[in-house]
């Protein structure tokens, strides 16, 4: 039947038929009708629990000095990774939602992460406190910051098929407008040996 997902219990079909659509992206390969329904339908549940992350996380925020913001990746990113990782499998992409909290110094950053993972909400963390802290072993990009990735949980049942659905959240520090401008004087040069096979001085 068109527009029928097959399998699983969520709107998309098994974890199996998601990677299979995802397969298909990366090769290039034409979707189907209801290639197209799984994969827009995952990608949409995102948002759902990108705000409840959110809010959640705006409301243990309130009054302190800040900033948050949310990203939805687009179509055209998540192919892009596909095509950048090899070995990702669709269902298995956990930055597909993100929420970015960014603080204006490290240990407000710290402190509050901690307060965080020691507060109760039934969403799962899936990775080791340390896993992913950029600010101790920062990335060669010199990228610094932490990140953590959670399953959301509902116990609400008309939310339930979100369950599993991952989010990634961010935690950076205000990068001062000196180390902004370092940062640009950088890539340029990375972009000039890219383009032109030396240097540029």
């Amino acid at each position: 039947m068109a527009g029928a997902i097959p399998g699983g219990n969520f709107p998309w079909g098994t974890k199996g038929n998601l990677n299979r659509v995802g397969d298909k992206l990366r090769a290039g390969d034409r979707l189907t009708e209801e290639d197209g329904i799984a994969f827009e339908s995952w990608r949409a549940s995102h948002f759902n629990v990108m705000n409840a992350f959110n809010a959640m996380l705006r409301n243990r925020a309130r009054g302190l000095p800040i900033t948050i913001a949310q990203r939805h990746k687009r179509r055209v990113t998540i192919v892009d990774k596909l095509f950048r990782e090899p070995d990702m499998q669709l269902a298995r992409m956990d930055d597909v939602a993100g929420i970015r909290l960014i603080f204006n110094d490290v240990p407000a950053l710290r402190s509050f992460r901690d307060d965080f993972l020691k507060s109760k909400h039934n969403h799962d963390k899936k990775n080791q406190d340390d896993k992913y802290d950029y600010l101790k072993m920062p990335k060669a990009s010199g990228y610094r910051g932490i990140h953590d990735v959670y399953a959301y949980k509902s116990m609400y049942e008309p939310h339930s098929f979100r369950n599993g659905t991952m989010i990634e959240v961010q935690y950076r520090r205000l990068i001062p407008l000196t180390q902004v401008h370092l940062h640009v004087v950088a890539w340029r040069r990375r972009r000039s040996d890219f383009c032109s096979g030396f240097r540029a001085r």
